[in-house]
């Protein structure tokens, strides 16, 4: 699976309500995110579980949230 030069815009970098960018729960393999700009949204950017051989390539992480009570991952991974 490729994903390249998409936008995936949050349209929000403070909560409430708190939300994750690209929840992606999947035993998939070779999945590629190349030149992509994820950016605002108020909590995890990216949280994967499952994937496996996954490239992130030449892509702009930009501002997500936290606070006391939940953290802000820029990538969190999770092996299933």
């Amino acid at each position: 699976v490729l994903f390249e030069h998409v936008d995936f815009d949050g349209n929000a970098s403070s909560g409430p309500p708190y939300a994750t960018g690209l929840y992606i729960v999947t035993l998939g393999t070779n999945w590629t995110f190349r030149n992509c700009h994820i950016h605002d949204f108020p909590g995890d950017l990216i949280q994967q579980r499952g994937l496996s051989h996954v490239l992130w390539e030449y892509n702009k992480f930009a501002r997500n949230f936290q606070d006391a009570t939940r953290h802000g991952d820029m990538i969190e991974n999770d092996m299933a």
